[in-house]
């Protein structure tokens, strides 16, 4: 071979391979069915692979849900009765726990906002509050409703979104959950986040899980907001203890002051993270990668459950910046273009490709797992796919060349 024509290849290699490791590195921006079920369905699988299968239910965090069940004889279910979550707020403060958090959306007035008021004002642990800014919340009365319910409140509070990851292959509203959405400007709740504690940061408003952890006092490094989810315990039990309210009279909380009041509710409640949060069946469920296993769609609030956890453990998964993921797609795709075209691979290359695939996906799940480290496994797969398909289609060209 001439050195001219060396050059000359070597130049086609080096611009197909960088044109592949992009396209893979941006995959993600393509609206094509093919990349989003990859991206959704089979990075889902490597997520449920990696996660580590908790060796107990969490002792540290606890739920309390309020359904379809427990509002059955009130006249509406929403907004959630406020004298309701009043006595919810004082049973569970007198079990003294490390904090609330209230993962129920305050943008209604009600006529017992002053009896929840109060009990949120008098509760001894922390309590954090849970808001919707301008980004799902879009009547502009709902705004200015909660930001005065929680400038009276008087407490901090964080947003409750999560970042989801629509495709055009999505099936339902609430798709695929892997992230909390970014701290963000709230022109509404801003000018009250910078005043409460926690609430703020760099003039943004603080995700719910932050401002719950601020509140109590611990810290955790930065975070790229990636979920670090864990399989339930080896026992069969739930990750976070589970208390769901009783069906009960709304002129009678009794059933509900026998469950949180008794003595064995209040060794549970002591010293952990109590969450409360809806449980209706048609309202907060969310997919997360453990619904390719088991279809079952996760309560917001448990979510937000799985997320402190993770802060709590101080786990932050990583994720290769942008042009990291672009220089290593790039180099994979340039060493199989020069492979195939100098040994060509055929007719063994389905297997060859297979095989490249098939280690790519391990060592995805094996850096995650061990490293919690997000590689870009779709790059990657990208690049070893179209490096090879490049490299056979350069060496069939060449050939016929004088």
């Amino acid at each position: 071979m001439s050195a001219r024509r060396f050059i000359l290849l070597a130049i086609a290699f080096a611009v197909a391979a960088i044109a592949i490791g992009r396209a893979g590195v941006e995959a993600d921006l393509f609206e094509i069915p093919l990349t989003e079920t990859l991206e959704q369905k089979v990075g889902d699988w490597f997520i449920v692979a990696a996660a580590p299968a908790a060796e107990e239910q969490d002792q540290r965090i606890a739920v309390v849900l309020i359904g379809d069940e427990a509002l059955l004889d009130y006249p509406y279910r929403s907004p959630i009765n406020r004298r309701l979550l009043a006595e919810v707020v004082r049973l569970i403060d007198a079990a003294e726990p490390a904090a609330i958090g209230i993962d129920i959306v305050f943008d209604r007035r009600t006529a017992d906002d002053a009896q929840l008021l109060e009990a949120i004002e008098n509760a001894k642990a922390p309590v954090v509050l849970g808001v919707l800014d301008e980004r799902l919340l879009k009547n502009r009365q709902s705004i200015e409703l909660q930001a005065e319910f929680i400038d009276r409140a008087g407490r901090p509070f964080g947003h409750l979104l999560f970042e989801h990851e629509p495709g055009t292959l999505a099936t339902t509203v609430d798709r695929n959950v892997r992230r909390i959405a970014s701290a963000e400007e709230s022109g509404s709740l801003l000018p009250i986040a910078e005043a409460a504690p926690c609430a703020a940061e760099n003039g943004k408003l603080r995700p719910f899980t932050d401002v719950l952890l601020c509140a109590t006092g611990r810290t955790a490094p930065p975070w790229n907001r990636l979920i670090g989810w864990s399989k339930r315990p080896l026992s069969g039990a739930e990750r976070f203890a589970e208390l769901e309210l009783p069906q009960h009279d709304p002129a009678d909380l009794t059933p509900v002051r026998e469950l949180l009041g008794s003595d064995y509710m209040g060794e549970l409640l002591a010293g952990r993270i109590i969450l409360i949060g809806g449980a209706m069946n048609d309202s907060d469920l969310h997919q997360t990668p453990f619904t390719v296993t088991d279809g079952r769609l996760v309560r917001g609030v448990l979510i937000h459950a799985e997320a402190l956890a993770q802060r709590l453990d101080g786990r932050e998964i990583a994720e290769l910046d942008r042009n990291v993921a672009w220089a290593l797609a790039s180099a994979l795709a340039a060493i199989c273009i020069v492979i195939a075209y100098r040994f060509g691979l055929k007719p063994r290359g389905l297997v060859y490709s297979f095989i490249g695939l098939l280690l790519i996906g391990i060592l995805g799940i094996v850096t995650l797992r061990y490293g919690d480290l997000a590689l870009p496994t779709l790059a990657l797969a990208t690049a070893w796919v179209g490096g090879a398909a490049f490299g056979l289609g350069a060496r069939r060209v060449t050939r016929q060349l004088p």
